[in-house]
């Protein structure tokens, strides 16, 4: 393998290289958009012009500058019979010195009354070694005496201009291909960021006792500050609020243990909105059990200006129970 694209300290790109680079792009053969695209016109009886332009035929470009044009001879037709004449670049490369050169050539086909054939061409790819090839360009139609028509025989390619069509003003916009404008797109941004956006309330951190009176679970390490969506407020009194309505996900968790291996009984969480139960979890702990964790999990539409903190009580009958401090309430926005 040999890097093409790259520094060698010495002239190393070869024509090879490139024409296999175009062939890559353009294909096989292609007349390109640059001139007067190699336009064949007629002249007289006996000859046709080919304008200034650019093709590619196996990767190899050929070219006839800017202002100038050739001239293809044909030979007359024959008065009654019809003829397809094949105007062809003709690519030769001298065996001892590698020399490469091209011409345009004419082959003549074969008078026919009613329907002339073209002539046989012979098109091989010089990729392969040829050292003589004809690449078919035009086919010239003769009635009689007289060029009746002239066929190109290559595509002409060139890149296409793309219209970008108006940017749309509407997320509700059901078009396909269309895009947003800087505002819709900064709009969209801001409801898809809004999807899930999250929040936590807890984390005292170390372990404390649990009582049967509700006890706050407080925001030791979960959010301060406030945004679009939440204002967080820290302290054993700590809470989160609601600053933009909507449906939001509620999920408290708790870790317990029971330190001392008799007597049994329930501990309890819950979640309140503006000191109101929105719900919680329980469990009944017997003898024997030391760990537990409780969980709730619930979604509620909340108006701006809720706020919403957690709790943590036992039956009075448990007097060793205590939470490990690592209590969460977690919130997220659904919609």
């Amino acid at each position: 393998m040999e890097l093409v694209t790259g520094y060698h300290g010495k002239s190393h790109v070869t024509a090879v290289q490139m024409a296999d680079f175009n062939r890559g792009i353009f294909g096989k053969s292609a007349i390109l958009d640059v001139g007067n695209k190699l336009e064949a016109s007629i002249q007289t009886a006996n000859e046709i012009v080919i304008k200034d332009g650019v093709a590619i035929f196996d990767g190899r470009e050929v070219y006839v500058a800017y202002g100038k044009n050739e001239t293809v001879n044909i030979v007359s037709g024959t008065q009654g019979m019809k003829r397809n004449d094949i105007i062809a670049v003709k690519y030769e490369r001298e065996l001892g010195t590698k020399i490469e050169k091209v011409t345009l050539k004419v082959i003549n086909g074969t008078p026919d009354r009613v329907s002339p054939s073209d002539p046989k061409v012979s098109d091989i790819d010089i990729r392969t070694g040829a050292s003589v090839s004809e690449k078919p360009l035009y086919r010239v139609r003769l009635n009689g005496a007289a060029i009746e028509g002239i066929d190109r025989l290559v595509e002409i390619k060139g890149f296409k201009k793309h219209n970008f069509a108006d940017p749309v003003k509407s997320l509700t916009e059901v078009k396909e291909g269309y895009a947003l404008d800087a505002t819709m797109g900064k709009e969209l941004k801001k409801q898809v960021d809004a999807k899930c956006v999250s929040t936590t309330l807890g984390g005292y951190g170390r372990e404390w006792l649990m009582t049967g009176e509700w006890q706050p679970t407080g925001n030791y390490n979960g959010f301060e500050g406030e945004t679009e969506y939440y204002k967080g407020v820290r302290g054993r009194d700590g809470y989160i609020e609601i600053k933009t309505s909507g449906v939001y996900l509620i999920a408290l968790q708790a870790s317990i243990q029971k330190k001392t291996y008799l007597g049994s009984g329930t501990v309890w969480s819950k979640v309140t909105r503006d000191e109101v139960d929105l719900g919680g979890d329980h469990h009944f702990l017997p003898d024997g059990t030391y760990y537990d964790t409780l969980n709730y999990v619930t979604y509620n539409y909340l108006p701006a200006g809720a706020k919403l903190k957690a709790y943590l009580s036992v039956d009075s009958s448990l007097t060793d129970v205590w939470s490990q401090g690592e209590e969460y309430l977690n919130i997220i926005k659904l919609s």
